[in-house]
């Protein structure tokens, strides 16, 4: 019998395994093997980097200024300063306002009747009686200012503002009057005797009016006391006593309305 393995050609032997993983090449060599082709007739190069130039200097300002110098950009914002907490906004922020002193409070109609009979004295003896007693009664300073007035007029005639201002030194009331005057806008300071007087007809109007109005606040205080008396049962005329007040009430505001401005 004989040997099969004896009867194999040798040329069978490179399809065997280990025959096969030996004719591979390496892949590190074939890597480099390519890369060699490649690179063969092709010169070498430098890799590029890109040139922007130099950087922009800032110059310190709101402008906005290259290294060329050359630019026309403005800060959107002309307000900003820098390092300020409000300097990005576009409000800009106000100034503090300045103090002027405490605020002067705004006159009653009983400082412009003083100031009114003050500058124009002789009006006092066109007034009935029942006008001095109700300017006599007033609450402090009004009402002593106009009882001493009152006096000064039976005993001297008319004065003006400037011998008045003279004869009321050392009063309580002196610098309220001075005051008062002072807000005429025809008497822009106090004591100003050069001042041109204002028309009589024009002050003897306002003085009505003033008055009138004065009696009306008056009569609306005894109104609401005789009504409070009516309802608390106090007084059983207090009813027939708010009627006749609201009647006379009435009659002086329509007066008051009646009487010109100007």
């Amino acid at each position: 019998m004989k040997n099969s393995g004896a009867n194999k050609r040798p040329s069978d032997q490179r399809f065997a395994p280990a025959a096969r993983l030996a004719a591979a090449p390496a892949p590190q060599s074939a890597n480099a093997a390519f890369s060699k082709a490649a690179s063969a007739g092709h010169d070498e190069y430098t890799p590029f980097e890109p040139n922007y130039g130099e950087p922009t200097a800032w110059s310190g300002g709101n402008t906005f200024v290259p290294s060329n110098g050359n630019s026309h950009w403005k800060n959107k914002n002309p307000n900003w300063t820098p390092g300020s907490k409000f300097g990005n906004s576009k409000y800009k922020r106000d100034a503090a306002p300045v103090y002027t002193g405490p605020r002067t409070v705004p006159a009653s109609r009983a400082d412009h009747a003083a100031r009114v009979l003050l500058g124009n004295m002789a009006l006092w003896e066109t007034l009935s009686g029942e006008d001095h007693a109700m300017l006599c009664a007033l609450p402090s300073p009004h009402g002593p200012l106009f009882a001493w007035l009152e006096s000064q007029f039976h005993e001297q005639g008319a004065l003006g503002w400037s011998a008045l201002r003279e004869h009321m030194l050392g009063q309580p009331f002196a610098e309220d009057a001075q005051r008062w005057v002072a807000q005429d806008k025809m008497n822009a300071v106090a004591g100003n005797e050069e001042a041109t007087p204002p028309d009589v007809q024009e002050a003897r109007q306002e003085l009505r009016r003033l008055l009138n109005m004065l009696k009306v606040d008056h009569l609306q205080q005894l109104k609401n006391e005789a009504l409070a008396q009516h309802q608390g049962g106090q007084d059983p005329e207090a009813l027939a006593r708010y009627s006749s007040l609201d009647k006379r009430w009435r009659e002086l505001k329509a007066a008051a309305a009646a009487v010109p401005l100007d």
